[in-house]
């Protein structure tokens, strides 16, 4: 006789269902069974493996570790010459214009490629050849200015007294001092003309002229003919 309170199935054993896996307890899988975790790594790729080599076109930026063949592949392939004359070889640059030599050898110890090294001499020697044009106009302007107030001041005697202003510096400056005196430019300062002027008159300078046309004795052309040849002329 059978209890209708108990369980037909208790006290025996449950088979699993069938076809609803979803539902099964969730255990660690074994090598043998379905479904287990199975990764095989390729080999080659182990961990402290070589590295992949680098694709065609790339190139490897050096470490502080990085030997001198990785150092020399570097430089030769973002364009770094072997040495500082390499970086003027095959540029055209403007004549008289001379780039500073520590620039090069700056250049190759931070390793500057040749192209962008070459850049920059360019833009400096356009940038130079302005800057002198600018000089030369302003040193024709000043001498044009200080000729023109001389000759307003000193009026016909104004050639004169420039060529004894001269004579004055030719006997008693040191050598060298007419080269100072360009770098300077002194050579065309009225004030510097008028104390050297001042001078020759204090010295007798007077002698080294004669009478005349204000010319040194045995010379063809006065420094002030050359300096200031439509002011001498109108004198």
């Amino acid at each position: 006789m059978t209890d209708p309170n108990i369980d037909p199935g208790q006290g025996t054993d449950t088979p699993a269902p069938e076809g609803n896996e979803a539902d099964a307890p969730n255990t660690s899988a074994s090598d043998d069974q379905d479904g287990g975790v199975s990764l095989e790594l390729p080999e080659g790729n182990e961990l402290g493996g070589e590295a992949p080599e680098i694709p065609e076109g790339y190139f490897k930026v050096p470490g502080d570790d990085a030997s001198d063949d990785d150092r020399a592949a570097f430089r030769a392939a973002i364009g770094v010459p072997e040495t500082a004359e390499g970086y003027l070889e095959g540029i055209d640059l403007p004549e008289g214009y001379t780039p500073p030599a520590y620039l090069a050898e700056a250049a190759l110890a931070a390793d500057i490629p040749v192209s962008a090294l070459q850049s920059i001499l360019k833009a400096d020697a356009e940038n130079t050849a302005s800057y002198m044009a600018e000089l030369e106009a302003a040193a024709a302007k000043e001498q044009k200015d200080t000729a023109a107030a001389l000759k307003k001041e000193w009026g016909k005697d104004a050639a004169q007294n420039i060529t004894l202003a001269n004579r004055v510096v030719q006997k008693y400056a040191p050598e060298g001092f007419g080269e100072f005196m360009k770098k300077t430019g002194l050579h065309q300062d009225a004030r510097f003309i008028k104390f050297a002027h001042a001078l020759a008159g204090a010295v007798g300078e007077s002698a080294f002229v004669d009478g005349g046309n204000g010319k040194p004795q045995g010379r063809e052309k006065d420094t002030a003919e050359v300096l200031y040849p439509n002011e001498t002329r109108k004198g």
